[in-house]
């Protein structure tokens, strides 16, 4: 499937799933904590810097991919400044729109 694959889905408490073409595929695992905050961590090479694109909803990961993050906005003077609790994420490939 790694040739249809268009999203990474990964929800806490929820077995991740894979999006391939306009199929569905649920693993078998249950999805924790620690793997989201392993992934968060992984993707930004720990780098504090992060927290910019963070703020915004999103993780810029190396080869240009962008991770989707749902969690808690932490607002300051009106802005969203980063994010907490962070409780999924989505990480969609980039070969979705070949021609």
């Amino acid at each position: 499937g790694k040739e249809s694959m268009q999203d990474l889905r990964l929800r806490k408490n929820l077995p991740p799933t894979l999006i391939l073409g306009q199929e569905k595929q649920k693993l078998s695992r249950i999805v924790t904590e620690d793997d989201i905050h392993f992934c968060i961590n992984a993707a930004s090479q720990f780098s504090p810097w992060a927290a910019a694109s963070v703020s915004q909803g999103y993780l810029s990961a190396q080869g240009g991919h962008r991770i989707g993050l749902c969690g808690d906005a932490v607002i300051k003077d009106g802005q969203a400044v980063t994010m907490r609790n962070v409780r999924s994420l989505c990480n969609r490939s980039c070969t979705v729109y070949r021609t």
